[in-house]
């Protein structure tokens, strides 16, 4: 994978963060074991010099703690951080997507009832992978993004939200504003309810309807 695909996974937990540097730093066969503050540093270098992308994958077992991910992302902001999560069911894969991890490392089985090895109990069958990739897919979608905005797909619902200065009744043309001729209702895209202490002192330049939204160009 990394020498097809330009990605490493490897699987560890924090404690072990010097035997994952053992090995995925080489050069000319020697393991370099740096201290742990340079662990994020070394692996930018590497990953720049060999066009590798590492994935560090924490595991979870009978105890889920799946905040642990957060830690991770924190400690290790060179390394995309996914889980081996050995939990039962695809709930992980909501809680691993919506901590912001990029992928999750599951046992699969055919027969959840085969006793050779323990690991059928725990492994996914077809349906339930089925559902732990509907599970990944939408904590995706659902995490969104940091940054506060709004996305140009919640425009219709932010008109809709937000209200604006609606007349009680008929204004005629003239008219100076008053706030007892105004109210505020849905939708958006009139004048705000907030700036109607600017309005004061301006008049209506046409007639204006009963329920009608005042926008800016009715007042000057």
């Amino acid at each position: 994978m990394a020498e097809t695909e330009g990605f490493f996974f490897t699987q560890v937990g924090l404690h072990n963060l010097l035997q994952v540097l053992g090995h995925v730093l080489k050069e000319k066969d020697t393991l370099f074991l740096l201290p742990v503050p340079h662990l994020t540093k070394g692996a930018a270098q590497h990953r720049q010099a060999h066009g590798a992308v590492f994935v560090v994958l924490d595991r979870i077992d009978i105890v889920c703690n799946f905040a642990r991910l957060e830690r991770f992302r924190s400690e290790l902001p060179e390394f995309l951080i996914g889980f081996s999560d050995h939990t039962l069911g695809p709930e992980g894969g909501w809680m691993v997507s919506a901590l912001g991890g990029v992928c999750i490392e599951k046992h699969f089985t055919t027969d959840k009832t085969l006793g050779l090895v323990p690991d059928h109990a725990i492994s996914v069958d077809p349906a339930e992978l089925a559902n732990l990739v509907h599970a990944c897919n939408r904590g995706a979608a659902m995490r969104g993004r940091s940054d506060i905005d709004f996305a140009i797909s919640e425009n219709d619902a932010r008109q809709n939200a937000r209200r604006s200065l609606v007349t009680i009744g008929a204004i005629e043309k003239d008219t100076y504003f008053s706030t007892d001729l105004v109210t505020a209702k849905r939708p958006g895209g009139g004048i705000e309810p907030w700036q109607m202490m600017d309005l004061e002192g301006k008049r209506f330049v046409r007639r204006i309807e009963k329920d009608e939204i005042i926008h800016e160009g009715d007042l000057c």
